[in-house]
C-alpha cells in the first residue's frame, strides 16, 4: 500500500499544480470555453451568459462567509477543467449590493 499512498500524494500535488496552471486570463475571455470558475458581476454577467462558446452554465450563488459555500468552492475548481466545452461554472457573490435598472 505504501507505493499507492506515494502515488496519491504525487497525483494530488500534480493536480493542484495543473489547476493553478490552468488559471489564466484566457479562461475568462468571451468566445473561449471556460476551464475555470468564472466570477460573475453586474458588468460581466450578460456578456458571459450570451457567449456562444459557453452555452450551458452552472451558477453558484454564494456568500463568502458561508461554510457550505467554502466547502463547495474547491470541488467546483476541480470540476471546471473537466467540464470545459460542455458546461461553464460561474459564481455570484450574493453579499454584493447591486441594483439593476
Amino acid at each position: 500500500m505504501a507505493p499507492l499512498t506515494g502515488f496519491l500524494q504525487w497525483s494530488t500535488t500534480t493536480a493542484a499544480l495543473l489547476l493553478l496552471f490552468a488559471v489564466s486570463t484566457r479562461a475568462s475571455e468571451i468566445g473561449v470555453p471556460h476551464d475555470t470558475v468564472i466570477d460573475l458581476t453586474d458588468e460581466t454577467f450578460d456578456s458571459h451568459m450570451n457567449d456562444p462558446a459557453n452555452g450551458l452554465w452552472f451558477l453558484k450563488f454564494y456568500a463568502p462567509w458561508c461554510g457550505h459555500c467554502k466547502q463547495l468552492a474547491p470541488k467546483l475548481d476541480q470540476a471546471a477543467p473537466f467540464l470545459a466545452g460542455k458546461m461553464a461554472i460561474g459564481k455570484i457573490d450574493c453579499t454584493l449590493k447591486t441594483t439593476k435598472k
